[in-house]
């Protein structure tokens, strides 16, 4: 009797002992070997072994009295039960569950399932228990041990999956903030060839490919272009540059391919997938919404460990980044060319103003004339040419970038009453035209433009000669050819006034009214060609009889008078002083001009 008082007295030390030490923090693998060498202690067990649960089966870890090195027991559906229908110590029901075979083995009468939660994390079984007071004392002391580790091992599992959990979560954080670091990177880049450069960085490090390849959708060769290639491990392969594509759209909004899953799919987008596996692709990510903007193809990965779905995920996160981007910066070059284009315009009005400010200084023809060609020369770089004015019987020229004594003569080709523009690209068509003096063959192209104006009663158009443009500084295109047109059109109304003042004896008074309407021509024609809104402003004069209206008040330069009326045509209000005036009218015309006037004096 006091030998079993003495043995239980032991055995609650020794549960005191369990407690203490299965309330520890201790990992699954210190359980399955310092916790069942604890277990094996306490409980008094004279042989056991313990089995652990890996993939599809269970495997022994430990073992103590066995002379067993390895060993393993298949996972079936039998021994799952085990932790939803029974839950307990194992006696004379364990050949319900396991085969005869391995029970025979290890001669185990005993089978301890470790249990966490539903699933049958591991046993342990033995042969027989020790001699010590009754069976099912121990078999109680033994289920309460057994719910001590268990439950040890549960909390082990659970940090485990925490553990687990909380570092895909800090790995899902950081690739976020490397995913908003590397948008904003992109973001803020403005130029094309430059994103390009940074896409194919970016790509590489978010996902360390070995091979990245960074391309673009063409529209005209409906081909993809590659527009960039790293390969880490290889820098002097040979790739292919561009591979033809049946489809300018996304397959169900699908961005992320892979090359060899993915085959069939990809053949419905790119004629020949094979140029993919040429660029050493595993993945190509498209940069598209509904229209495919280019591509960025993924190699085999530096570390050789496949990619993840977190991986493939910033990948394409990066690249609906890198759609936006590339989006702005389409839309910044578009602004900066529309810009580029409209400072151009702006700065050829400004010249264009200017000229005409000059011309309409001018006190002959003759000046008109070098004014031109010195604003041809100076201001729109045209580097060789000549004005070939008609004469009552024949013409002269007036050079420019030629010496003003070398002959040019005209070929009988060139038609003297020519009423059309013409221009050609080269210097061959030139001798067809024209015939000059140690001609060497440098020029690059001929512009012939008529300076003429039309006769408003006969429909008929008056020529008074030719603007012909033999060299450039840069290629001949539509911008060289209308500012020519325009500056023909510009000083031709002037031409021809100053030709019927000089035909008008001393004494006539110029033709105010003719004068106004050529005016308002030429700002209706700058108007349609530069989109410059002008404006007529006006006042009404009632004077006394036998008295003159006298301008010398009105500071104005486009300033004109007749029938008791002064008007100023004006580009902005900056100009004027509108006291000076009762109102301003707009039109096309000098009679439409008129009728406004009379409107506003009515009203």
């Amino acid at each position: 009797m006091t030998d079993v008082l003495s043995k239980k007295h032991a055995n609650l030390d020794y549960s005191l002992s369990a407690i203490e030490f299965y309330s520890q923090v201790l990992s699954i693998e210190q359980l399955f070997s310092y916790g069942y060498r604890h277990f094996h202690k306490i409980t008094g067990l004279k042989k056991s072994a313990i089995f652990a649960l890996e993939e599809e089966s269970y495997v022994l870890k430990e073992c103590v009295g066995y002379d067993i090195k390895k060993d393993f027991y298949p996972c079936d559906s039998k021994l799952e039960n085990i932790a939803t229908l029974c839950g307990t110590t194992l006696c004379e029901n364990k050949n319900q569950y396991f085969k005869e075979d391995f029970l025979k083995k290890y001669n185990a009468e005993i089978i301890i399932p470790l249990i966490v939660k539903d699933t049958l994390a591991g046993f342990i079984l033995t042969e027989t228990l020790p001699d010590i007071c009754s069976e099912k004392y121990h078999l109680e002391y033994i289920e309460g041990m057994k719910n001590l580790f268990n439950m040890s091992l549960s909390n082990a599992y659970d940090r485990e999956k925490f553990d687990f959990l909380k570092a895909d979560i800090d790995k899902k954080v950081y690739n976020l903030i490397l995913v908003n670091q590397c948008t904003r990177l992109i973001m803020a880049e403005r130029c094309l060839d430059r994103l390009y450069a940074l896409c194919i960085d970016v790509i590489r490090e978010l996902t360390s490919s070995s091979v990245t390849t960074f391309g673009i959708y063409d529209t005209l060769k409906e081909a993809g272009v590659v527009k960039g290639y790293v390969d880490i491990l290889c820098s002097e392969k040979k790739v292919i540059k561009e591979f033809k594509m049946k489809k300018s759209r996304l397959i169900n909004e699908k961005t992320i391919y892979n090359v060899k899953i993915d085959k069939e799919l990809l053949s419905e987008i790119i004629e020949d997938t094979s140029a993919l596996e040429s660029l050493g692709a595993e993945y190509i990510v498209f940069i598209a919404q509904e229209e495919i903007l280019g591509f960025v193809t993924i190699g085999k990965p530096v570390n050789e460990s496949p990619y993840d779905y977190l991986i493939l995920n910033q990948a394409e996160s990066i690249a609906k980044s890198i759609y936006i981007a590339m989006k702005n910066a389409i839309y910044i070059k578009e602004i900066n060319q529309n810009r580029e284009k409209i400072e151009n315009q702006i700065k050829g009005m400004k010249k264009l103003n200017l000229m005409i400010k000059n011309i309409n200084s001018c006190n002959s023809i003759d000046e008109i004339y070098d004014i031109t060609l010195e604003t041809l020369r100076l201001g729109y770089k045209m580097k060789r040419g000549f004005i070939l004015i008609k004469t009552k019987d024949n013409y002269k020229i007036k050079p420019i970038g030629y010496n003003a004594d070398r002959k040019i003569n005209l070929m009988p080709k060139f038609n003297i009453n020519e009423e059309s523009i013409y221009f050609s690209h080269g210097s061959e068509n030139i001798k067809n035209y024209f015939d000059i003096e140690d001609y060497k063959g440098d020029e690059n192209c001929i512009i012939i433009c008529p300076i003429k104006t039309e006769e408003l009663s006969s429909e008929k158009e008056n020529i008074y000669g030719y603007i012909v443009i033999t060299q450039i500084e840069d290629s001949v295109d539509e911008k060289n050819i209308l500012i020519i047109e325009t500056i023909s059109n510009s000083i031709s109304p002037i031409i021809r006034q100053m030709e019927e003042k000089e035909k008008k004896t001393e004494g006539m008074i110029k033709d105010s009214r003719f004068m106004f309407y050529r005016a308002i021509e030429e700002f209706t024609f700058m108007k349609k060609e530069y989109d410059m809104d002008f404006k007529v402003y006006y006042k009404i004069f009632r004077p006394l009889p036998f008295t003159r209206i006298s301008l010398e008040n009105y500071d104005y330069e486009n300033i004109y008078c007749y029938d008791n009326v002064i008007m100023v045509i004006s580009l902005g209000d900056e100009e004027i002083i509108k006291d000076d005036f009762d109102g301003f009218v707009t039109g096309e015309t000098g009679s439409e001009i008129e009728k406004n006037i009379i409107k506003n004096i009515s009203i």
